[in-house]
């Protein structure tokens, strides 16, 4: 069979804001790819986002094709929608299948608009080769399992699909589709920079998150695959830096100092970061310097709120002293720490707001985000039975969007006035300032600071 899979374009919604300005490789598209390739069909798959390709140039490349996949998160269901309407206006009735978060969440919502054909829930590779094997052979879908679809005008929803166990089986990542070239992200120390995967899943509670894909359930891939995989990508595509993009990467921590040790003992010329964010609560002083000896430069932690009573109120399972313990031994260590926090969450106030901000002057970086409620988190759940919810429009449910829902303390033009505040008191302050210059070890990370920098001073302060 012969199958286009498109990672669809999300510039337009990020654009106004420098801190998001990053590309990186789509691992779902790629996964799916390799898996297919692996099955003996013919995949050409499209990165919109990397190299900004059009609606009507995607279309073309799907004229051709047996079968159209199309990744789906909450923001860009609209995008994916109107793509899968042109696809079947302009080259006919070709199956077309979503996948990722928002049908995960919503399996009945792609559809019902008439032109998606199948949503997959869940982990996804499984499931699509067994969808398209059935539907080359023209057998019955409805004994797949992990997928909704429309059978004579009723909406049929399959059995659950179990989690994917032996990680191991699931071939690489296809980046011979892919310019490796066109990756990057702002605070990156060189190139060609990657994303890499050594465990899925997540054991955690946070009522903020949304696990509808990989689930709760921690599984790793062995020691020596994630290190061939490394190892392909050093010698095949010269990659010089990997993001970890695992959600608990030192979870298990003599795992984590046993890859790291790996790391550093072949000799590449490469760097790391942890850029998804670790817990501060799975760090200490082995596993930092095992980080550290293999190339580690960057650690970004899920710090949330500088609020102890709002972090327990999310389910977060941290102490704000263990944060600075972590964030104080990164920094010893070396390594730049980067805090992501979130503003607005329902137990915020002004005081709590401008708690977060004086703790994120702790950290050398700091990001910040106004709360998005996820559907399918707990959070999201809490609002909408509290009548908070105020738009289903999912164009919005972007970090930097307006607000969607009504917070119960604060007015939206009074968090976006506290989320501007946020990071102009954080970053034009000297001491800020100094260290991130001390963290800056080339040009690639110079170039990336002065970027940051420059819009956060000069930003228009859209949220």
């Amino acid at each position: 069979m012969k199958i286009l899979l498109i990672n669809p374009g999300y510039w337009d919604l990020y654009k106004k804001n420098v801190t998001m300005e990053s590309i990186l490789p789509p691992l779902h598209m790629l996964y799916l790819t390799s898996v297919a390739e692996q099955h003996g069909h013919t995949v050409e798959a499209l990165d919109m986002h990397a190299v900004q390709m059009t609606p009507d140039e995607v279309v073309k490349r799907a004229k051709d094709k047996d079968l159209v996949g199309l990744y789906c998160t909450v923001a860009t269901a609209y995008n994916v929608y109107a793509l899968a309407k042109m696809i079947k206006e302009k080259v006919g009735d070709i199956p077309i299948v979503v996948g990722g978060p928002h049908p995960s969440v919503f399996p009945q919502e792609p559809v019902e608009t008439g032109v998606i054909d199948f949503s997959v829930i869940g982990e996804g590779e499984d499931t699509f080769i067994e969808l398209i094997d059935v539907l080359e052979r023209e057998k019955d879908v409805g004994n797949v399992h992990g997928i909704c679809f429309r059978d004579n005008g009723e909406y049929k929803l399959t059995p659950q699909r179990k989690l994917i166990e032996d990680l191991d089986r699931i071939p690489f990542p296809a980046y011979h589709h892919t310019d490796v070239k066109k990756f990057f992200y702002p605070y990156r120390e060189k190139l060609p920079i990657v994303s890499i995967m050594s465990s899925r899943g997540c054991t955690f509670g946070c009522t903020f998150c949304n696990k509808s894909v990989f689930g709760r359930t921690i599984r790793f891939r062995s020691h020596d695959n994630f290190i061939e995989e490394m190892t392909r990508m050093v010698d095949d595509f010269k990659v010089r830096e990997f993001i970890i993009c695992d959600d608990i990467f030192t979870v298990n921590k003599k795992r984590a100092i046993q890859i790291c040790n790996t790391i550093a003992d072949q000799g590449w010329d490469i760097s790391l970061s942890c850029v998804n964010g670790l817990r501060v609560d799975s760090i200490n002083d082995e596993v930092l310097a095992a980080l550290k000896k293999a190339g580690c430069y960057l650690i970004a932690y899920g710090i949330e709120s500088g609020n102890q009573k709002v972090l327990d109120s999310v389910k977060k399972g941290i102490k704000l002293d263990q944060v600075r313990v972590a964030v104080k031994k990164t920094k010893e260590h070396g390594i730049t720490a980067l805090g992501n926090f979130i503003i607005g969450f329902p137990e915020d106030t002004e005081e709590t707001i401008k708690d977060t901000i004086k703790f994120a002057k702790l950290c050398t970086i700091a990001k910040f985000n106004i709360l998005t409620p996820y559907p399918g988190t707990e959070i999201f759940a809490q609002l909408e039975a509290e009548g908070r919810i105020k738009t289903y429009d999912w164009s919005h449910y972007i970090h930097h969007g307006k607000m969607v829902f009504d917070h119960p303390n604060l007015s939206e033009e009074r968090l976006a006035e506290l989320y501007k505040r946020a990071y102009r008191e954080v970053y034009i302050n000297p001491r800020m300032i100094l260290q991130e210059l001390f963290a800056i070890r080339n040009r690639t990370r110079l170039e990336s600071a002065i970027k940051v920098l420059r819009g956060v001073i000069f930003s228009k302060g859209e949220i």
